[in-house]
């Protein structure tokens, strides 16, 4: 599919790569809401920061956004991207530019960010998938909702308890775009921050 076919919000999901049942979730959330089409993060060697892939969806009064981060070293470099856009039953159209200015819009790079998070998926190991479905959880998040708490819309059962809860996803806050960008550049030497003198 290419970008100027996009016209549902369907055709955005396939063209991320991403299943075509999350357009559904997306069309049921409140404001304040977030949903992950993928988060997964890796620690630098030698270092605290992290490596980070994460792709988002948050529900503002009267519009939607989305972000797209990747700071892992790679071909296309680190990207950094967002955008506005409304649905109006399941047509979309992006706030930043029409369907002839889709590029202004940043959705090729916030497709690409959601591609990589599904290559990185399928390379996954059975152990890696259980880790996260042991948890309650999808593996790198993808497609769970949270609301404005980063408190999980799907309901758990606690067998000894015997009671009903929903995870709590506030370790998984995506990170400040630019702090990731940073953090990572001052990790591959990219940014010097030694003083002369």
């Amino acid at each position: 599919m290419k970008l100027n076919q996009i016209k549902t919000l369907g055709d955005f999901m396939f063209y991320c790569k991403m299943p075509y049942y999350y357009q559904a979730k997306i069309k049921k959330m409140k404001v304040g809401d977030t949903f992950f089409m993928g988060q997964y993060r890796e620690f630098i060697e030698n270092n605290d920061d992290e490596y980070v892939a994460e792709a988002w969806i948050e529900k503002h009064h009267g519009f939607l956004a989305f972000y797209g981060t990747w700071t892992f070293p790679s071909r296309s470099g680190f990207i950094m991207t967002h955008g506005k856009f409304k649905i109006h039953k399941s047509e979309i159209n992006f706030i930043e530019g029409n369907h002839e200015e889709y590029e202004k819009s940043g959705v090729r790079m916030f497709a690409l960010v959601c591609r990589y998070l599904h290559a990185i998926l399928k390379k996954c190991s059975y152990d890696e998938k259980m880790f996260y479905i042991k948890k309650g959880t999808s593996p790198l998040l993808m497609g769970v909702r949270v609301d404005k708490k980063f408190t999980g819309y799907k309901r758990l059962y606690n067998q000894e308890t015997k009671r009903f809860y929903s995870l709590d996803y506030h370790r998984y806050v995506p990170m400040p775009q630019l702090q990731a960008i940073v953090s990572a550049s001052m990790a591959l030497g990219l940014i010097n921050t030694e003083q002369e003198g």
